[in-house]
């Protein structure tokens, strides 16, 4: 007599996990997931509709996650202190889960209702309420959290592509400078 496995949703959605984890999302396929499971393709879509469904809940997961992160590093903390903080923290989680964090690019693909999208922008707000201590006009402080995210996650990006390579300038250093120069006009 066979002994049944025992999957559920969480199990496949762990090893998932894994894979994004450590060969990056654009690699998971429902293939590579069931060989890793080994169970058949198709008894995949018990768990999930397809593909799609898995990596943008596979996102919304690396979002929330972070998410919390912020919180617990934000606690007290006001000002520009909070916001290099909340910048720091976004760089060093990516840092620290780079094939995962590559997410940031897939989110403007999906519908404002996917939870990817409400996951990243929670992100996104949390960061607006610590600039709103600037007391700047809504359009002015949406500019300003523009020009701040872009900088980061365009750092963040380059960073985890491979540049930054020059050891004349350590990539510590040039985050913190390039920090600096895009919260100079804040008080």
């Amino acid at each position: 007599m066979t002994k049944k496995r025992e999957l559920s949703k969480e199990k496949v959605l762990n090893k998932a996990m894994d894979i994004a984890e450590n060969e990056g999302l654009n690699l998971l396929t429902f293939q590579k997931l069931s060989q890793s499971l080994n169970i058949k393709p198709p008894s995949l879509y018990n768990y999930f509709r397809n593909l799609d469904e898995l990596k943008i809940t596979i996102g919304s997961i690396f979002f929330n996650r972070l998410e919390a992160v912020l919180y617990e590093n934000l606690l007290g903390l006001s000002g520009k202190n909070a916001i290099k903080v909340f910048c720091s923290t976004i760089r060093n989680y990516s840092l620290k889960h780079p094939k995962l964090a590559m997410v940031i690019l897939i989110v403007p693909q999906y519908e404002h209702q996917s939870i990817i999208y409400q996951s990243s922008l929670k992100i996104i707000k949390m960061f607006e309420q610590l600039l709103s201590f600037t007391g700047r006009p809504k359009p002015e402080l949406l500019m300003l959290s523009r020009s701040i995210r872009s900088a980061v996650l365009g750092f963040i990006l380059l960073e985890l592509s491979g540049y930054f390579e020059n050891k004349m300038a350590n990539k510590d250093d040039s985050f913190k400078t390039m920090l600096d120069i895009n919260l100079s006009p804040l008080p």
